[in-house]
């Protein structure tokens, strides 16, 4: 008894101020067999627990729960329930619900209270390898590149594959006559702009040997070893083909929105298969199983959908060479496109919902904004906007917290000093390269959206995006990469960081500011050379960053460009007149071309000549083009801050 109240219920208490609310349930059960009524011990049920209405088709199943970031842990026996109340720890974590004669079921979802409505299929009664969605009405989660909201959406009822469809699946279409049956190809095949005969159709989807079959394949069948990875390489009419053959369908972009549980991007995202090194076998990233009990939504290949916008079509999650934000974000492609992350899952409809069809048809995009129309900021305006990110510079006290010098490139110092009114402490790493001697040009990097998913930097093991920067430091140049409100410890992942009363804007700007404060106090920098590189979000800030920080000698702002409608951007750009090196991929559609990229190019007051719009053959995350970001990139530092003598020192 002992034991219990002076060692367990405290070491649980310590677990759930850490959000490990598993590890404190399990505690908690132990000493609830020798203590069940102390009042301590009811507290932390209180902090670690909730006590939703199972109801449960059939009755008297059983629920277990595990950690959700590690699939090969333990189940733990909550209890068998069927119309009870059942108590589960708070949190995010993986279940478990079976019952004798009867389809497990296995998702990962919230402990969260009020009612659990589920239903059991009998054994051998559904699909292989698909789940079942419940009908219903739900909001679209997915980013969607419309000026429109679509509102909340009925599904109906449905069925969708558990995994990405594997290379294995898509051989016996092949093998079947897949591509010799016109009658599962029920849509014309367009390529720029013109419909196809049957015959040169089938010339076009070949592999690289001129067989029949996606485009990563060879003489019509997979590489060795890769029958269970997801098929890639394939077009939206092979994927609607192969749907057809199996008597089922391409989801549209609803159905596709609410299998994937985007709202649970934090949890997903950083155990799925994106941002990664390359495809993995289905379901392999156990950890990536969501609330419907599928895999792989986020990454590993992106996934057509039935239906897009204008010419394109929506391919949705993400590859595994794409950055993390897309896993949220609408990628669209035109339907012939057959590049290497190209890959699909399957659906099927049950029970449709109201206005059924309207979820098959083409979506509408509005007109892009006037950009022309819009007038640039007054003198009086800017000097407002300007003296509201002031601040005052306070002592730095800056202290460096870590440092390691295992790398063949660089020496890496994780450190921080005071923030500006000398409210907290700012955090940021500093790569200093190896071949080249102090003092050093240093560029100071932005990363994406995929930052804001991440909780923890882990001493830079962590870093996202840092694979788009680090060739500054192989080349010479060191890089300063703070950690800005919203990323990592600063309010990253599932934390939760109120919006600054300031505004988010001016937070961050005041923290690039505070990172080349910091650059200044140190001999081995050359405050009089920093550049500034932002990575599509990054890229996006880096507008009114070189708008208003006259430090900044020269940007390079990597797959960027103006959102719908965000005319503080573009007044800022007006602003801009710092030279500007902007590498956009010709297909994102993101930031589109025409509408986004151009507008803003056009807008920056930097003279032509000390401005630069790099346009790749590629789409938002210019993996397939890094080598032409790295040269454009270090041909326009070494032009603007000079070149670097990169003999070791």
């Amino acid at each position: 008894m002992g034991r219990a109240r002076e060692q367990v219920i405290p070491e649980a208490l310590r677990l759930a101020e850490e959000g490990e609310f598993l590890k404190a349930f399990r505690l908690a059960l132990e000493a609830e067999h020798v203590v069940w009524d102390d009042p301590l011990l009811k507290e932390l049920w209180s902090r670690i627990s909730v006590e939703p209405l199972m109801n449960v088709e059939p009755t008297e199943a059983d629920f277990y729960v595990m950690d959700h970031r590690d699939p090969e842990s333990e189940w733990l026996h909550l209890g068998r329930a069927g119309g009870e109340i059942l108590r589960v720890p708070r949190g995010y974590h993986r279940f478990k619900i079976e019952k004798a004669g009867f389809e497990s079921i296995e998702i990962a979802d919230f402990g969260w209270p009020g009612e659990w409505n589920i239903t059991l299929d009998e054994a051998g009664t559904l699909p292989a390898r698909m789940a079942r969605l419940p009908g219903g009405e739900g909001d679209v989660w997915v980013s969607l590149p419309l000026n429109a909201d679509l509102g909340s959406v009925d599904t109906g009822e449905f069925l969708m594959d558990r995994f990405e469809v594997a290379n294995s699946e898509y051989k016996d279409f092949v093998d079947a006559g897949g591509y010799a049956s016109p009658e599962f190809w029920k849509h014309d095949v367009v390529k720029d702009g013109r419909i196809l005969s049957w015959e040169e159709a089938m010339t076009e989807l070949v592999d690289e040997t001129g067989s029949s079959g996606p485009a990563s394949w060879a003489f019509g069948t997979f590489p060795d070893g890769t029958g269970d990875h997801p098929v890639s390489g394939v077009s939206w009419y092979e994927a609607a083909a192969y749907c057809d053959f199996r008597g089922k369908s391409l989801p549209t972009v609803y159905h596709w929105d609410r299998a994937a549980g985007v709202w649970g991007s934090e949890f997903l995202i950083p155990l799925s298969n994106i941002e990664g090194s390359g495809l993995a076998p289905v379901g392999s990233f156990r950890a990536s199983l969501n609330l419907y009990g599928i895999y792989d939504m986020a990454g590993n290949v992106r996934e057509w959908c039935f239906n897009g916008v204008g010419d394109h079509r929506f391919v949705l999650g993400g590859a595994w060479n794409d950055p993390a934000y897309l896993f949220g974000e609408a990628d669209e492609r035109l339907p012939i496109d057959r590049a290497p992350g190209n890959g699909f899952r399957c659906m099927r409809q049950v029970s449709p919902g109201e206005n059924a069809d309207e979820l098959w048809q083409a979506l509408e995009r509005l007109p892009p904004p006037d950009w022309g129309a819009v007038q640039p900021f007054s003198d009086e305006v800017f000097q407002t906007r300007l003296d509201f990110a002031a601040y005052d510079r306070v002592p730095l006290e800056a202290d460096v917290e870590f440092e390691d010098d295992s790398s063949p490139h660089w020496r890496v110092e994780k450190v921080s000093f005071t923030e500006a009114y000398a409210s907290g402490r700012l955090s940021a790493y500093v790569f200093l390269p190896k071949n080249a001697s102090p003092p050093f040009q240093t560029v100071l990097f932005f990363p994406g959206a995929g930052a804001s998913y991440v909780s923890s930097s882990k001493n830079g093991q962590h870093l996202v995006h840092m694979d788009k920067c680090d060739f500054f430091t192989k080349a010479g140049r060191a890089i300063i990469y703070p950690m800005f409100t919203g990323t990592y410890e600063a309010g990253g992942g599932a934390q939760e960081e109120p919006k600054p009363p300031e505004g988010w804007d001016a937070r961050n700007l005041r923290e690039v500011a505070r990172s080349i404060d910091y650059l200044e106090s140190r001999d081995d920098i050359d405050s009089d050379r920093i550049a500034f590189c932002g990575y599509s979000w990054g890229a996006y800030r880096g507008v009114d960053i070189a708008a208003r920080e006259p430090r900044i000698k020269a940007s390079i702002l990597i797959a960027g460009g103006l959102g719908v409608g965000d005319y503080d951007t573009y007044q800022y750009a007006l602003r801009v007149t710092t030279p500007v090196l902007m590498v956009n991929g010709r297909h994102d559609m993101g930031f589109p071309y025409e509408t986004s990229q151009l507008p803003l190019f056009n807008a920056l007051a930097t003279p032509l000549e000390h401005k630069r719009h790099a346009v790749l053959d590629s789409y938002h995350g210019l993996e397939d083009c890094h080598k032409d970001v790295i040269r454009e990139s270090l041909a326009w530092l070494d032009t603007y801050l000079g070149p670097v003598d990169r003999a070791a020192p």
